[in-house]
């Protein structure tokens, strides 16, 4: 863009301002538009008001010029072009004009009535406990053949332990700790040395980030669990309990049930909650079965949270807006 030579027209009677990125958030620049051509005809290396206002004052023919809401190029179109019109673009005054709404709304919120926030209603009621025709009461459907599937042991298996009675997914834990400790310790020793976050890092092949990180900490810094936000596979898990203790320890099988059931999401997912439910009956045998609630509150981990309380309040600001956003459009 910089070698290009592209010669400006002799004149130009609508014109267009606007800035753009030389680096996103560091350096701008100003862009000139004949609009009436649509297309550009200069580029200024900055968005200075005095840089705009010299290039406008050589272009006395202007009559229209369309910019933003820049107090810059406002004031540069003032003084450089003093016979030109001022006008806003499209975009910039469906932006006034919403912002306007919104600060109206704002002050007559009081009036507004008051909505309730309602559950999606994406996933069936049958699928949240509530079994009103279940796809499963009504058997397979004439033009697909019965599914046979395998018939799963009474006791359940034990997990593969390793060293000192780990799991092997413990062990995995445990040597990850252990590599993290060392390259901790590592660099807190060369830390004593007065060598830099920058050098140590070089050596150890670390980010500088994770090296400030382990200088800054008082001792080493144990992974913490991030808190759990919920899954698609929440409104399914109290049904999944239930065939769980009523003996279906097949995952295959569930999984399709589930998917009958209107569940969507990944068969990975899924597994993972499987898996902690067999863990949970390994850890505690056969009778782990009578301690499943139908919420999963003896399960490892969240599996049934509370269903979210219906909130009422008075319809937002922002809300009210959008609900003329579309006919401002139009308009």
């Amino acid at each position: 863009m910089r070698e290009v030579d592209c010669p400006p027209p002799p004149s130009v009677r609508i014109l267009g301002i606007d800035d753009w990125a030389w680096k996103k958030g560091q350096t701008f620049g100003t862009l000139f538009v004949d609009l009436e051509l649509r297309r550009p005809i200069e580029v200024l290396p900055d968005r200075e008001e005095e840089t705009v206002e010299a290039w406008l004052r050589t272009h006395p023919e202007i009559e229209v010029v369309s910019r933003d809401r820049g107090g810059e190029y406002a004031a540069a179109a003032r003084k450089g072009a003093p016979q030109a019109k001022p006008i806003a673009d499209k975009f910039h005054i469906l932006k006034n004009l919403r912002d306007g709404l919104k600060d109206f709304m704002a002050r007559k919120q009081k009036w507004f009535p008051q909505v309730e926030e309602v559950p999606s209603n994406g996933i069936p009621l049958h699928a949240q406990g509530k079994q009103q025709e279940s796809a499963l009461s009504e058997g397979p459907k004439p033009d697909e053949p019965e599914k046979d599937w395998r018939s799963m042991s009474q006791e359940p298996r034990q997990p593969i332990r390793g060293q000192k009675g780990q799991t092997s997914a413990q062990s995995r834990s445990q040597i990850s700790r252990t590599n993290r400790s060392a390259r901790y310790e590592a660099v807190r020793a060369l830390h004593q040395q007065a060598v830099s976050e920058r050098e140590i890092a070089r050596r150890l092949n670390m980010s500088r980030h994770t090296v400030h990180r382990f200088l800054a900490a008082e001792s080493f810094p144990e992974r913490s669990q991030s808190p759990y936000r919920g899954s698609i596979l929440d409104p399914y898990k109290p049904y999944l309990l239930q065939r769980w203790k009523a003996g279906c320890w097949n995952g295959s099988q569930l999984y399709s049930e589930a998917k009958e059931l209107g569940y969507t999401g990944s068969e990975a997912l899924f597994r993972l909650f499987i898996s902690s439910i067999r863990k949970h009956h390994q850890a505690a045998g056969t009778s782990a079965l009578l301690s499943l609630d139908a919420d999963g509150a003896k399960v490892s981990g969240p599996v049934d949270p509370p269903s979210k309380p219906m909130i009422t309040r008075r319809l937002s600001p922002a809300r009210a807006r959008l609900s003329l956003h579309q006919p401002v459009e139009q308009a």
